[in-house]
């Protein structure tokens, strides 16, 4: 057995022969009814910090501590602060350094507890916030896949336009053209009614209009008959089979007893104007 074991020992023993109620009882007795004799109550502080503090055992020390707690000692201390022992103030700050407050110890493992309660709780948070940041971006990753796809037919769809633009220009230049050479062929018809106009106004055509916007233009022929230039008769002695005098004829006539005058051939016809153009 060791030495600390037969110390307690020793003081149950004493408790039992000399009736205390409580252990250590008779001790702290003398320590607070002595203080006059320093030494005396300098050995008693070391008695108690060697009994108390030695032990390695938490629970036991506590319960060594609480016996002395419960004869005063805690309340002795505090009278004896103000003691001028240099010796005696090193033992009994040496005690109050090692003391365990159980209340602390209490209130800290409580607090322990819940930062533990409260540490697990944000642990369970942290896994939720990971999942969900997870499948944020699994949603965002297929939300851009998706994006990238919308981007690519967006651009396909650009690309279909500009093609379909440059054929609509094209298509619209062609249509102007056609527009014009159009106009140009109304301009054009517009003119040729006009001269067929004036050569219908001057008898040289006649047109008719027949059903279905259909036409027929006719040429009116002209004969135009020109004469032989005049020239000088020579002169012609009576006859003397008939005694008449020859006179000049006109043209196509027959002088009797002279020769017939030929009269020159009409030239052809002008050519008649172009039909209208199809409208």
């Amino acid at each position: 057995r060791g030495g600390h074991e037969l110390i307690l020992s020793a003081f149950d023993n004493f408790k039992e022969v000399c009736g205390e109620k409580n252990r250590f009882e008779k001790l702290m007795e003398y320590f607070k009814n002595e203080d006059s004799s320093i030494d005396f109550m300098v050995a008693c502080m070391q008695f108690i910090n060697i009994v108390v503090h030695s032990v390695e055992n938490m629970n036991f020390r506590v319960y060594l501590q609480y016996e002395f707690t419960d004869l005063g000692l805690d309340t002795y201390l505090e009278k004896l602060k103000i003691t001028e022992s240099d010796r005696l103030q090193v033992q009994i700050q040496a005690y109050v350094d090692n003391v365990f407050d159980v209340g602390a110890l209490l209130e800290e493992t409580e607090t322990k507890n819940t930062l533990l309660e409260h540490m697990e709780e944000l642990q369970e948070e942290v896994l939720e916030l990971r999942e969900q940041l997870r499948i944020t971006e699994e949603n965002a990753m297929a939300n851009i896949a998706e994006l990238e796809k919308h981007l690519l037919q967006t651009r396909k769809d650009s690309e279909k336009l500009r093609e379909s633009y440059n054929e609509a220009v094209i298509k619209m230049a062609s249509l102007q053209q056609k527009i014009l050479e159009k106009e140009n062929i109304v301009k054009q018809h517009a003119l040729l009614e006009k001269k067929l106009a004036h050569l219908q106004d001057t008898g040289t055509i006649k047109i008719q209009h027949l059903p279905e916007d259909d036409i027929v233009i006719e040429v009116i022929p002209v004969t135009v008959i020109q004469s032989a230039p005049a020239t000088a008769m020579p002169y012609l002695p009576p006859s003397e089979s008939t005694g008449t005098i020859a006179a000049s004829a006109q043209p196509g006539e027959t002088v009797p007893g002279g020769t017939a005058v030929a009269v020159p051939a009409p030239g052809p016809p002008p050519p008649p104007p172009p039909p209208p153009a199809p409208k």
